[in-house]
C-alpha cells in the first residue's frame, strides 16, 4: 500500500472517529449515532476494489438498527455465559 494511500484511509477513519464524538457530545440518540455510523459505513464500501467485497460491505452496512441491537443482546447474552 502505497503512503497516499495509507494517509488517505487514516484520515478517512479519523472523520468517522470525529462523526462519533460529535454525536456522543450533541445529545444524539443511539439510533441516530448508528444512522449517521451506517452511512459513514457505506461510504467506505466504494472504496472496496472488489465487486464482491463491496457487496458483503453495502449488506453489512445496510442492516437496520432493530437487527443491530438484536444481534448486539445476542452477543452479550453468549458473552456473560
Amino acid at each position: 500500500m502505497d503512503l497516499y494511500l495509507k494517509e488517505f484511509v487514516f484520515g478517512q477513519r479519523l472523520v468517522g472517529i470525529l462523526f462519533v464524538i460529535i454525536g456522543l457530545c450533541s445529545g444524539c440518540t443511539s439510533q441516530k449515532l448508528y444512522t449517521t455510523a451506517q452511512a459513514y459505513q457505506r461510504n467506505q464500501c466504494l472504496y472496496h476494489p472488489e465487486q464482491g467485497d463491496r457487496n458483503q460491505c453495502f449488506s453489512n452496512a445496510n442492516s437496520s438498527y432493530d437487527e443491530y441491537k438484536r444481534e448486539a443482546s445476542t452477543a452479550h447474552v453468549e458473552v456473560g455465559q
